[in-house]
């Protein structure tokens, strides 16, 4: 019978409890104990193999499709089973993979709106910490992003707070850096013995940033005067002319109805994050705002496709943080940082939408609350490395991560490749090519960068 029913021990229907789960799967996914059913062990069972043989993930999948096929276990439990089987080693095109470092970046969790328009019908008011803060919802979700984190690295990120093991780095943006106090309150969720305060079930973490005007990783617009020009250059390609010349009759629309003078597609992009986030929270949208809810969303997305339309602006914009993260590999490899695993950055949905367009792997969908990439580094013999991608962006933080392949690159992805291929976005001196070749363009830069959210 399926696993939800053989665990629970009732009749279908019956949901099985955590305990009950756990104790079967450490059963079934031993090398020494066969299941209840006679069969070999879940591990052997996947392999094929004897003891000892990693699964492939197609093989733990599909048996796991099979166990869980008639979808009693919650979406929670059924997360954490996948990642008990699949643990931090894989077995990929024939190779056994050990988890050696790992990035996170991740958008910060729910939040306020950032402006309200003139003609809004609800007030600031309504926002108890205040525009553009986190909210409640966005510490949670955010709390359970660490609890994923912490139950997909538990073999291999330890769980106390190691100095030499963990760098987090933050924008200096309140939102951001809450939502990465709350992340790490999880990942690194104290018991009684660890805890400074027998009631307080969190232990402080440090969380580094920089002045948004010093921040030449995850904020690097203002200290590149290049980026404006570029932005102003890529307003006249033929496929944001285009766009934007469509979209006239819904600029003059938008601008009667809401009071704000909206004239470009980022305008949109604003106007409708605000729309967006008063609905999510049940605030009664007004009447004229129903039928362009779809184009402005369409709107919205495209603002992310161009954020580094042009190879320029990859090159300026996502080559600093792609050339640190290879930077940062490189040094691990070569045995300068033997002690880090992990490297945590906590920023926004722009900042995200620029590393993937250029890593050449965006989806073109406006990254959601929470949206976390993942770049996995892994060890095969003792001079072979190999690059793993991950993009997670169910906000509800329960299905497992999509694997990413980074264009070009041979599956699997070795270190090398994965550095010569991304060495065409990363500048050489990213401060050269940030001073503008010609006079800076007069005029308001604000509408065509924007304020990350």
């Amino acid at each position: 019978m399926p696993l939800a029913r053989h665990c629970a021990n009732g009749p279908p229907g019956t949901a099985p409890s955590k305990p009950q789960v756990t104790s079967l799967l450490q059963k079934i996914t031993s090398d020494q104990i066969d299941d209840e059913t006679g069969n070999m062990p879940l591990a052997r069972h996947c392999a094929n193999g004897p003891p000892g043989t990693a699964p492939s993930k197609p093989q733990v999948t599909s048996l796991l499709q099979k166990i869980t096929s008639d979808r009693l276990i919650s979406g929670h439990l059924k997360d954490e089973i996948t990642h008990m089987t699949l643990g931090c080693r894989l077995s990929v095109s024939g190779l056994k993979f050990k988890s050696k470092w790992v990035i996170f970046m991740y958008r910060h969790g729910d939040r306020a709106p950032i402006t309200l328009y003139p003609n809004d019908p609800h007030n600031a008011t309504i926002w108890p910490n205040g525009l553009g803060q986190l909210t409640k919802r966005g510490k949670a979700m955010q709390y359970a992003l660490g609890r994923w984190l912490r139950n997909r690295y538990k073999n291999f990120i330890s769980e106390k707070w190691i100095p030499e093991e963990v760098y987090v780095r933050s924008t200096d943006v309140d939102r951001t850096l809450m939502s990465a106090a709350c992340n790490l309150a999880a990942l690194y969720y104290p018991e009684k013995p660890a805890r400074f305060e027998d009631d307080v079930a969190w232990l402080p973490t440090p969380i580094h940033t920089a002045p948004l005007s010093e921040d030449l990783l995850l904020s690097v617009d203002q200290s590149c005067p290049r980026i404006q020009k570029e932005l102003v250059r890529q307003e006249e390609l033929p496929v944001v002319k285009n766009v934007t010349e469509e979209s006239q009759v819904l600029f003059q629309f938008l601008t009667e109805k809401s009071g704000q003078n909206v004239t470009t597609i980022l305008d949109v992009d604003y106007l409708y994050d605000t729309l967006r986030i008063e609905a999510l929270y049940n605030l009664t949208l007004p009447d004229w705002t129903h039928d362009v809810l779809p184009a402005m969303k369409e709107l919205s997305d495209f603002s992310f496709e161009i954020v580094a339309l042009s190879e320029e602006l990859k090159r300026l914009r996502a080559g600093p943080i792609i050339g640190e993260m290879g930077k940062n590999m490189r040094e691990k490899v070569a045995g300068k940082t033997p002690q880090q695993k992990m490297f945590m950055y906590s920023a926004h949905d722009t900042t995200l939408a620029q590393l993937l367009l250029g890593l050449g792997v965006f989806n073109n969908v406006a990254p959601p609350y929470a949206t976390t990439f993942i770049i996995e580094l892994h060890k095969h013999n003792e001079n072979e490395h190999y690059v793993k991608m991950f993009l997670r962006n169910d906000t509800k933080i329960i299905d497992p991560p999509y694997e990413l392949h980074l264009p070009g690159c041979p599956d699997p992805c070795t270190l090398d490749d994965w550095l010569s291929i991304t060495s065409q976005v990363v500048p050489e001196d990213w401060a050269a090519e940030c001073k503008s070749d010609d006079d800076v363009v007069e005029m308001a830069t604000e509408t065509l960068v924007g304020e990350f959210v």
